[in-house]
């Protein structure tokens, strides 16, 4: 739908979240406990098919099919499952390496940590704190912005921070913002 920021944040989550899951099959595979190994490949199937990570979606699905109705009377060809998970094994490394490659090497990139709370007036930090909590709490990127740019203008002191306001508000990191918000507090009780 056109938010880069929240593709590049959910490709982040998966490829941390589902770092492990190729081992979790395998071995609920090997222990026989094919309703977790249909889990697990489940859900994979979903999630690459909402990040439209076609050739994992479609790897999960082949394996699903195979574990999906196994039959203790009638149980697949060690050779079909084994192949199946080699696929999906393979193409999810592949995903999650491609996903991994695309998240930020820092939280903060290079620059924008520079100013600490200190170097701000405490009235300025209180002030900065109650309008940036306001504003995540409800999710109000434009007020985000508009806090950023008016306080800035008030001392070079924020300009650092007003940086970081507006990358965490493209991003739509409210939780960032949030603990922004409690080192300005913190800053201003002084």
């Amino acid at each position: 739908m056109g938010n880069r920021a929240l593709y590049l944040r959910l490709l982040a989550n998966f490829a941390t979240q589902y770092a492990q899951t190729a081992d979790h099959i395998r071995e609920a595979l090997d222990a026989g406990d094919f309703d977790r190994a249909h889990s697990l490949v489940h859900s994979i199937k979903g999630v690459a098919g909402n990040l439209s990570a076609r050739e994992v979606q479609a790897a999960a699905e082949g394996l699903e099919k195979i574990v999906k109705h196994i039959s203790p009377a009638a149980p697949p060809s060690a050779d079909a499952m084994s192949a199946a998970y080699e696929l999906l094994r393979d193409a999810l490394e592949r995903g999650l390496a491609a996903a991994g490659s695309l998240a930020p090497a820092a939280a903060v990139p290079a620059g924008l940590a520079a100013a600490a709370p200190a170097d701000l007036p405490p009235d300025l930090s209180r002030q900065a704190a109650v309008r940036l909590r306001t504003a995540a709490e409800v999710g109000d990127v434009s007020e985000l912005q508009a806090a950023a740019k008016e306080l800035s203008a008030r001392t070079s002191a924020f300009g650092a921070y007003a940086e970081r306001i507006q990358r965490m508000a493209d991003d739509f990191d409210f939780d960032g913002i949030l603990k922004l918000a409690g080192e300005l507090e913190r800053t201003g009780v002084r």
